[in-house]
């Protein structure tokens, strides 16, 4: 009996300390993509992405991904939460969001990430050219680890 029990107790812990590995490796899968130009329009446009490179993983209610665009006053320029990640499957690119909107020249840094699952800063420049049209310069892009 005391065997059966030992082993009951172990095959237990086994089970979950694969669960919670599979679940750490499924969180530092997605990679956070984020890409930054000027448009027609003279605004700038940043394009939220995710993807996940190795395997599908499922939807996930309680993902609370955020962007945040500072000034370089630190000042909060925009923000955009997504609270719900999609189902996502190996390799594929998702489009998450897209803002667009005038910043007056000077250095940005656009935080995009999960505080569980990782993500990305990207520091740029806004510049004006002497006819008023507004390019991206000085682009940055650190990819934050998963805690």
């Amino acid at each position: 009996m005391k065997r059966l029990i030992l082993f009951l107790l172990l095959f237990v812990i086994s089970i979950s300390g694969c669960a919670r590995n599979d679940q750490s490796t499924e969180k530092q899968k997605i990679d956070f993509l984020a890409q930054v130009i000027s448009n027609s329009n003279n605004e700038v446009e940043i394009s939220l992405q995710l993807i996940t490179p190795n395997r599908d993983i499922e939807k996930d209610p309680d993902f609370n991904a955020k962007m945040e665009l500072f000034n370089q006053n630190k000042e909060l320029r925009a923000e955009a939460n997504m609270p719900e990640r999609p189902f996502m499957k190996k390799g594929e690119l998702y489009h998450i969001f897209t803002w667009r909107g005038q910043l007056d020249p000077g250095v940005y840094q656009l935080k995009w990430s999960s505080a569980n699952f990782g993500g990305t800063t990207v520091s740029f420049e806004v510049v004006q050219n002497p006819s008023g049209l507004i390019s991206i310069g000085n682009l940055s892009i650190v990819n934050n680890q998963v805690n």
